[in-house]
């Protein structure tokens, strides 16, 4: 926007000579004026760039305001245009009904009755336009906050991590995109706290809970790693990092932190861990019977097809067995073992299938 042209006054006044000796007088006082010939060139006029308006109320009076209104509902949040308006002798605000009507249409409205001293005119002018200059810095804020904001957003979002923010009294939670996606939720779905609640596992809720708690009481940072429950019934987790932002008093406003799934991570180290544990397990064992056990003799046809993927060599990872086609049709057999979900790795000996890693599951999940 023009910042010289966003400085000076549109003048609406086409009848008389009321346009001609109010842009004099701004020009005398170093302001900066232009005249518009009707109410539609007044409207578009400032969504170039202008610094205030002065009207004479008889070019409103009657006319169709509807442009104009909408011109002002649809300003940006940091504007709020100041308008002058011209009233007639005699026709104070407190006895002129109309001047009220425009006064909840422009908002930002002052009225100077005619005739008026030109220092008058030029006073309110030069107020109108030092508020419209305080509005473009608040705009200069805005656009830094909001960059600021988005340079955050790329952060985290290249990192992994979501922000959230919670009042502890209202239980508001508002989180981002990225946050929810951590949660199993889409970024137009609603995510409540207590939908936060219910999705973290039975298993670690008091835990969640007490770091909370401790983190409010005591105003210490807080993370915490834990399991939460997507609404499609798998299994994830989750790290919060959070703090609590005090009031002047001290007391806890709310509580600000980010989120980060770390599933994978969580698996790879469930990973490493269980075969260092195997390996320990197997490290003193000499004979083939202390490392296994027996189950008996299983007929692998009666549990599905994927006896066929085993003796090619490849592994075979079931997540559910009523879902996979190798075993939809008979899922009730590896469930009566408590086999819904099976890992199987086969051991190959020249070519010939010899032995099995195997792993099972009774309820479904992702290998």
């Amino acid at each position: 926007m023009n910042r010289t042209i966003a400085e000076g006054a549109l003048i609406l006044a086409p009848h008389g000579r009321d346009a001609a000796i109010a842009e004099a007088m701004l020009r005398e006082a170093g302001l900066e004026g232009r005249c518009v010939p009707d109410l539609p060139a007044l409207v578009h006029s400032p969504r170039s760039g202008a610094g205030f308006g002065i009207v004479v109320e008889d070019e409103l009076r009657g006319a169709d305001l509807r442009e104009l209104a909408s011109f002002i509902a649809d300003q940006a949040e940091w504007s709020d245009f100041p308008f002058i308006v011209l009233t007639a002798r005699g026709a104070g605000l407190e006895r002129n009904p109309a001047a009220v009507r425009l006064l909840e249409t422009l908002g930002n409205v002052t009225f100077l009755e005619r005739p008026f001293h030109p220092t008058t005119l030029v006073s309110l002018a030069h107020a109108a336009r030092r508020a419209r200059l305080r509005q473009y810095d608040a705009r200069i804020r805005l656009e830094a906050i909001r960059a600021g904001q988005e340079r955050l957003r790329v952060a985290l979002a290249t990192g992994g991590l979501g922000a959230w923010t919670l009042d502890p009294g209202t239980r508001e939670l508002i989180a981002s995109p990225e946050s929810k996606a951590h949660f199993g939720r889409g970024p137009d779905e609603t995510f409540t706290y207590e939908d936060l609640l219910l999705s973290v596992h039975p298993d670690d809720r008091d835990r969640r809970l007490a770091a909370i708690d401790a983190s409010l009481a005591s105003g210490a940072n807080y993370n915490l790693a834990y399991r939460v429950l997507w609404p499609d019934g798998s299994l994830h987790w989750v790290q919060i990092d959070g703090r609590r932002e005090p009031d002047a008093r001290g007391r806890s406003e709310r509580v600000v932190g980010v989120s980060q799934d770390i599933t994978a991570r969580r698996r790879a180290d469930d990973y490493q861990a269980a075969l260092i544990a195997l390996g320990d397990g197997l490290r003193e064992m000499t004979e083939a019977a202390d490392m296994s056990f027996l189950a008996g003799t299983l007929h692998f046809r009666d549990y599905g097809s994927y006896i066929d993927n085993l003796k090619r060599g490849e592994l075979v990872a079931i997540a559910d067995a009523r879902l996979d086609p190798r075993t939809a049709l008979n899922a009730a057999a590896p469930e009566a073992i408590h086999a819904r979900a099976v890992f199987n790795m086969p051991l190959v000996d020249h070519n010939d299938l010899v032995a099995l890693l195997y792993l099972n599951g009774k309820g479904a999940r992702e290998w």
